[in-house]
């Protein structure tokens, strides 16, 4: 999609060939996949044969090897809050604030099913949740006692988890009484599988509250940031998440939007990921020059990705991206996977690692 150019256009003559040549390489494949299985259905993203030269990029010993799609809805987290909350008409914003929260910061939707497992909701219910100490109890309990992994594979999340361990040692956890302890044992002790989720006794009001405000991407950026242990990464992929929610976002599915937050807002900020190949490509800059670049990506997409009818590139791109061009966050993410294929795709350790993580199999017809 390409509109009119800023004054950061141009600089795809500055990048070196090889580079730009092996970024459209890769944009080109993924979208190809993506066509391949969820909008022709012609089989898994095992069976896809790899078209280019990838090395173990896209597919390892049979595996198919799993990257974020710029198109949201194809992500594990979004599905869940699309078809299980963002719609349900019981659900308050409460409700669907502090799960998109939860949802976000473990990683898998599949550790919200484990933390609601026997409860009489499918998703966290925020009242209760806020004010019933049995039911913390309950939904603690069952995070610690299960056995399966509750956290993403895909991105860090230490400081997340030590600012939450931190609370849980100063205020305590209602999974205390099934470990008690003296407090100066308490004040000591090691992360718990359930901290994140006590975390949200103390940090979730105060995302419920400023949400009703209905603010925009930078404003969310900025409130979620002023809170200790949230990052860059996580201001603005919990902000990207909520962009799709009916009450706050503008990507809804049944244009009943009535919010600010929009995953096309110039405001962007670019991740640990997309940061290095923006180095990659440019060499070091600052987070505004990182803003500016992928703003002039995001105008001018289809020279940068190369996407053109001669090799159905541009048919690929329209159909997969959701609003027919990648918004700014897509952009982001582009960016951010591309340098994650660069680090896989001769490491085939790597490749192997990342190929174990599931892939959602959502289709379009």
């Amino acid at each position: 999609m390409t509109q009119t150019a800023t004054k950061f256009s141009g600089l795809i003559d500055a990048v070196e060939p090889e580079k730009l040549s092996d970024f459209r390489a890769f944009i080109k494949e993924l979208n190809e996949r993506e066509r391949w299985v969820r909008f022709d259905e012609a089989g898994s993203f095992n069976e896809y044969q790899v078209k280019g030269e990838h090395g173990c990029g896209f597919s390892i010993d049979g595996n198919a090897v799993p990257y974020f799609h710029p198109n949201r809805s194809f992500h594990d987290e979004i599905i869940w809050l699309n078809e299980r909350l963002f719609y349900d008409p019981t659900a308050t914003l409460a409700d669907k604030v502090i799960n998109a929260g939860i949802v976000k910061f473990y990683g898998p939707s599949r550790t919200l099913e484990i933390i609601t497992e026997n409860t009489p909701w499918g998703y966290v219910k925020a009242d209760e949740f806020f004010s019933n100490e049995d039911y913390q109890l309950q939904l603690c309990s069952n995070l610690e006692n299960s056995k399966e992994k509750i956290y993403g594979t895909t991105e860090l999340r230490t400081s997340l988890q030590t600012s939450a361990r931190n609370y849980g040692r100063a205020y305590g956890s209602s999974y205390d009484v099934v470990m008690p302890e003296p407090l100066e044992s308490r004040l000591v002790r090691k992360i718990r599988r359930s901290d994140i989720l006590n975390w949200f006794r103390h940090i979730g009001p105060m995302f419920v509250e400023y949400y009703q405000t209905k603010p925009t991407m930078k404003g969310s950026f900025d409130h979620l940031t002023s809170h200790r242990g949230i990052g860059n990464y996580y201001g603005y992929h919990f902000s990207s998440n909520l962009a799709r929610m009916p009450e706050v976002g503008t990507l809804v599915k049944d244009g009943s939007a009535v919010g600010n937050l929009s995953e096309d807002d110039p405001f962007v900020i670019a991740g640990v990921g997309a940061a290095s190949s923006l180095e990659y490509l440019f060499g070091k800059g600052n987070a505004k020059r990182n803003q500016r670049l992928i703003q002039e990506i995001r105008l001018n997409q289809d020279e940068w990705f190369d996407f053109k009818s001669s090799d159905g590139s541009a048919q690929n791109a329209k159909l997969v991206t959701e609003l027919g061009f990648f918004t700014h966050f897509g952009i982001e993410i582009s960016l951010c996977q591309w340098g994650v294929y660069r680090r896989i795709r001769e490491n085939r350790k790597m490749a192997a690692n990342r190929a174990k993580a599931p892939i959602s199999t959502i289709t379009k017809k």
